[in-house]
């Protein structure tokens, strides 16, 4: 992948990692559903299989768990401060 388009994806996700933790902070459930929302056009419009997308799930929420651990155990919050 080139140089450039590595850049604009870093960017995106930023983007995206703030617009989604600002909306979490403001409705929990409005998160979930756009993860659901996102699940569904995957199906949909790129044929993934719902047995991949769950696969995908169970391995972001064990990274989240381990995110988790790895914060108590430093003695850090559960969450960023904002």
């Amino acid at each position: 992948m080139p140089q450039d388009e590595d850049d604009d994806l870093s960017f995106l996700r930023a983007l995206a990692d703030d617009l989604i933790l600002d909306v979490a902070e403001r409705d929990l459930a409005r998160v979930a559903r756009a993860i659901v929302d996102v699940c569904e056009r995957l199906a949909a419009e790129r044929h993934i299989p719902r047995q991949e997308l769950e696969a995908a799930i169970d391995a972001l929420l064990l990274e989240w768990q381990e995110r988790l651990s790895e914060r108590r155990r430093l003695g850090r919050p559960d969450r960023e401060p904002t």
